[in-house]
């Protein structure tokens, strides 16, 4: 039998042959040991953490077209569905299973631990019904809490304002205390008992709407701890959507610190304390050039308007954004206190909190990085040739800015139009941003999806493909390039006008016998500030007249423009 991977696990049968028949002997058949070594290297943390999320059985509501009329006890006549018939209650309707949202989710036990549930269970072979009959805690059928679990919310997969909490109901497969004086008993037999257990009890059913299966893993060649999370979506319509992210992480930031003596001696530590002190110093600067502008003028306006000043605040924001993320990450309870991950525990332990703030601060130290590399421009303007780019940019902004306004309008008609068409057979015009982000990668040459339009909506489907290349690929993409080639083209001519006139310049010089003045860049350099000293000035003076002009002007209200 050939076992689905994750990604191609599509209903309820699938998804267990896969624990079964991939994820297990991934985790546990290994050359070192059966106690969880992934390809010899990565050893497992801690348990294995299935979470289930469901929703109520009468989530949504049933149209009357599908409702008949049956009678109940005391001749009392009611609605009954066709569909999923309430069979267990006397007030008729029927049950009904929404797509997922917070208010609708369930909360209340379920299967065996319920009467009900044991009662659905009775007659099904090799099932102790009773078990959870006084207890239900760890049966993976009793609710455990948000803040119980401490686990990360999962966006939807269809729609990504879908927002799974991190509730749900827990199974963790860990061997406890009493289990491991057997000499025999390891954490694979916990895991297939654990599995065969919730097959049997039918812990997946109509109202699961999620279930995530996560752990931890971690390798010690490059101390890196990796927190593993497998996202199974189950849609109203009855398809499985699969999802996995490993995301890596490292407690201690500083490679063979861990403590005061061995930070004083670490180079990664002294080269971060100076770049924060460089920062520092920037934004006490940045504070303090804003603070005189503001005193001075009454407004704020002459530094915002300065695209360099906006480089810099967008800079530093970044940098202190990633800093507030590893200050938060070094004070969660698995950094530190009684909660302190480690290689040694038995019991699961959540890491996707820590993995996520790892993760987000190198993004924030990424962008501030990015416009770092960008303020290279402000040096560069000092040389015509290295100046070219931004000339051109800054020429062509205000023709960029009107042409994006209009692809934008032109990619809003069609993302709705491919949300009409499509967006019931096709995954990627789902939702507005799925359609935005499908319709985007066909601008920029991914253009495989002709066969798959056809498909879903026959001959409106190539319709729909040779319009939007048209429009979008053909017209507007070269309107794009035509307008920065015409940039260009200005900014070059103005170079070879000043590159001639000065030739000329020159030649006249010579024939005159007038030598030239020698300048340095230094004092190149002082000219470039003082003529953008001379345009601040000339701000300050317009916002000055404009206030005289304000307290001059005649109380009939007449304006002088």
């Amino acid at each position: 039998m050939v076992r689905p991977c994750a990604m191609q696990v599509a209903n309820f049968e699938e998804l267990w042959d896969w624990t079964e028949g991939v994820l297990q002997p991934g985790m546990f058949d290994s050359d070192v040991d059966d106690e969880g070594n992934i390809m010899m290297y990565n050893k497992l943390v801690g348990g294995i953490r299935l979470r289930q999320v469901r929703v109520g059985n009468k989530s949504c509501a049933l149209p009357a077209s599908i409702m008949f009329k049956q009678r109940f006890a005391g001749n009392v006549i009611k609605d009954v569905a066709f569909v999923f018939p309430d069979g267990e209650s006397d007030e008729g309707g029927g049950l009904c299973f929404s797509r997922y949202d917070a208010s609708l989710s369930a909360t209340e036990d379920y299967g065996p631990c319920t009467e009900k549930g044991r009662e659905r269970l009775k007659g099904v072979e090799g099932v102790d019904i009773d078990r959870y009959n006084t207890s239900c805690a760890g049966s993976g059928f009793e609710y455990w809490s948000p803040v119980r679990t401490n686990a990360p919310d999962q966006t939807g997969i269809i729609d990504r304002s879908v927002i799974f909490d991190g509730g749900g109901y827990v199974r963790d497969i860990q061997a406890g205390e009493e289990k491991k004086l057997l000499a025999k008993y390891t954490l694979v037999d916990e895991f297939d008992e654990a599995i065969n257990e919730l097959k049997q009890f039918m812990w997946l059913d109509e109202q699961t709407r999620a279930v995530v299966l996560s752990f931890s893993i971690y390798n010690g060649n490059f101390d890196l701890y990796a927190s593993c999370v497998f996202k199974f979506e189950f849609t109203p319509g009855g398809t499985i959507l699969p999802q996995y992210s490993f995301k890596m992480l490292k407690f201690f930031l500083w490679e063979g610190v861990s403590d005061m003596a061995t930070a004083l001696a670490s180079p990664q530590v002294w080269t971060d304390a100076v770049v924060y002190l460089f920062v520092i110093k920037n934004t006490i600067g940045e504070l303090v050039t804003w603070g005189k502008i503001r005193w001075r003028y009454g407004t704020s306006m002459p530094y915002f308007s300065n695209i360099w000043n906006m480089m810099e605040v967008v800079n530093i924001v970044p940098f202190f954004l990633a800093l507030s993320r590893r200050v938060t990450f070094m004070s969660r309870p698995e950094f530190s206190g009684q909660y302190k991950y480690n290689v040694f525990v038995t019991r699961y332990q959540e890491l996707g909190h820590m993995a996520a703030l790892y993760q987000e601060s190198f993004v924030f130290d990424s962008i501030s990085i990015l416009i770092s590399v960008l303020k290279m421009f402000k040096y560069l303007r000092l040389n015509e040739q290295t100046n070219m780019l931004w000339a051109v940019l800054t020429r062509a902004g205000r023709d960029i800015a009107f042409f994006m306004f209009t692809l934008f309008m032109f990619l809003s008609a069609f993302i709705i139009v491919s949300m009409q068409l499509f967006g019931a057979s096709i995954e990627g015009f789902t939702s507005f941003i799925g359609a935005f982000s499908t319709l985007m990668q066909m601008i920029l040459g991914v253009v495989d999806m002709y066969t798959d339009l056809i498909v879903s909506a026959g001959p409106y489907g190539a319709v729909f493909f040779f319009l939007y290349i048209i429009f979008m690929f053909l017209i507007l993409i070269n309107v794009f390039l035509a307008i920065l080639n015409d940039a260009y083209a200005g900014v070059k001519g103005d170079i070879e006008e000043k590159a001639e006139a000065a030739r000329v310049a020159q030649e006249e010089k010579e024939a005159l016998g007038i030598e030239d003045e020698k300048v340095s860049r230094r004092e190149k350099a002082l000219a470039l500030a003082a003529a953008a000293r001379g345009r601040y000035h000339r701000f300050k003076n317009r916002v000055k007249s404009l206030g005289m002009r304000k307290r001059n002007a005649p109380p009939t209200g007449i304006s002088d423009f």
